[in-house]
């Protein structure tokens, strides 16, 4: 047994398709501008973080150049206070 429809239902029911249309072209409408807007921040927000590891990259290869530096300024310093050490000790072992 199935009801017919009467007029008014079938009227009810246009109205809310197309109350539902128009609500649905307007969520296109603002939500497409919502989400160019954050899709603009997400590009943003890459290009932030490629700069930043960039300039971490720099720091790191800062920091270890000055250790580098640090290790063979000691090791130029030891050899400079030990090599003339050694030779004096030899020189005075030998003679």
């Amino acid at each position: 047994m199935t009801d017919e429809v009467s007029r008014y239902e079938f009227t009810e029911l246009q109205q809310r398709v197309s109350e539902n249309a128009r609500r649905l072209d307007q969520m296109d409408a603002m939500g497409t501008r919502g989400v160019a807007v954050i899709a603009v921040q997400v590009q943003e927000l890459a290009k932030d973080l490629a700069k930043h590891e960039e300039k971490h990259d720099r720091q790191e290869a800062g920091r270890a150049a000055g250790r580098r530096w640090m290790i063979g300024a000691v090791i130029a310093a030891v050899a400079a206070v030990d090599g003339p050490m050694a030779a004096i000790l030899l020189a005075a072992h030998g003679h």
